[in-house]
């Protein structure tokens, strides 16, 4: 599945506007969804791969 972003020009506010509007009212993109097999990091995941890349950085620095 691709993602594309949702874009919206900074220049005119209405446009992210009509972007949620039509989120709203059509419901979520198939371009936007998430594919059911994604796993979310949680909290625990995401610590241990901070730690784990501020280790190999450490060692780099020895």
């Amino acid at each position: 599945m691709v993602h594309t972003p949702l874009t919206f020009d900074l220049a005119h506010p209405g446009s992210l506007e009509k972007q949620i509007e039509g989120i709203e009212k059509n419901g979520i993109p198939d371009a936007l969804r998430v594919d059911p097999d994604y796993r979310w990091l949680d909290w625990e995941s995401s610590t241990r791969m901070l730690l784990d890349k501020i280790n190999k950085m450490l060692l780099t620095f020895k």
